[in-house]
């Protein structure tokens, strides 16, 4: 059928693919799920093998075929970012995540806050600062989970989580995320379920006035291009003043009170722990003059 995106009858999928370009001794191969994704990423880095999976669920397979026949080569998901409202699971960048998880690879997405993939992106933006914009993008997710959920110890010095398989927060381009890994029974694949809990929001310091601690906050409020930076009451993290407060400043929040609970957890544990002066008054005030 004209127009359609199906399989000839009775063919198999798991482990097929397309290439879209073939260099003879690729250092990087570049995997993603459906075909015009995979020209847009093969325009994009020209030098590289590109590959359409034909779907999320076969990313995984490929990725493992693709590092079987180029063992040295660098191993890039173009992921698909199926960004939802509601906050539910994105299935592009997990099932992205987890393929380039079992090679070692790396993962890179468009930064959008709806769904759309790089062919998408690429129509938007042009050719060259879409390029710009994948190639700073890359991440692998072992490491990407690691830096997401460090732990404030003594002295400011930070733990990393080392199990795949525990709960933890990611901070990305596009919000904040509770990840919740499991292990599929039948394949052995690790599969992790996304929820939604904030817009991007950054703990740059810890601040005190003559009375009160704060956390110190920096974030870019919905549909403006400036970041906001902010001293929010320690007393109020994780209470309804708190969340009115990032709310009137633009922060998207989620609504369910289990998952503002975790994230109330982390801004407490995570960021920058730079001691910061908060003044409400103006003059000089601790070596600066106050407007």
């Amino acid at each position: 059928k004209i127009g359609s995106k199906k399989l000839v009858a009775g063919s198999a999928k798991k482990g097929a693919y397309h290439t879209v370009n073939a260099p003879q001794q690729p250092q990087a191969v570049i995997l993603a799920e459906g075909y015009a994704t995979a020209l847009s990423v093969s325009l994009m880095r020209p030098e590289a093998l590109a590959v359409a999976a034909i779907d999320a669920g076969n990313l995984l397979p490929v990725a493992k075929v693709m590092r079987g026949k180029y063992p040295q080569a660098q191993i890039i998901i173009a992921a698909d970012n199926d960004h939802q409202q509601d906050g539910s699971a994105n299935t592009g960048i997990t099932a992205a995540e987890s393929a380039a998880f079992a090679v070692a690879g790396f993962v890179t997405s468009p930064p959008t806050d709806h769904k759309a993939d790089w062919d998408d992106y690429r129509q938007q933006y042009g050719l060259e600062a879409s390029t710009a914009v994948f190639n700073e993008g890359l991440y692998q997710p072992q490491g990407e989970a690691m830096n997401a959920t460090l732990q404030v110890t003594h002295g400011g010095k930070e733990s990393q989580q080392s199990d795949p398989l525990k709960p933890q927060v990611k901070s990305r381009k596009d919000g904040i995320y509770w990840i919740e890994p499991k292990t599929d029974k039948d394949t052995g694949e690790i599969i992790s379920k996304e929820s939604w809990l904030s817009s991007p929001l950054d703990v740059i310091g810890t601040g005190r006035d003559d009375k009160d601690q704060y956390l110190i906050l920096r974030w870019v409020p919905y549909g403006e291009t400036s970041p906001v930076t902010a001293p929010l009451p320690l007393a109020d993290v994780g209470e309804r003043e708190g969340w009115r407060t990032l709310k009137a400043g633009g922060v998207n929040i989620t609504t369910k009170s289990g998952l503002r609970a975790i994230l109330a957890d982390w801004l407490q544990m995570s960021g920058n722990r730079e001691i910061w002066r908060v003044s409400h008054a103006t003059g000089w005030q601790c070596g600066a003059y106050i407007m």
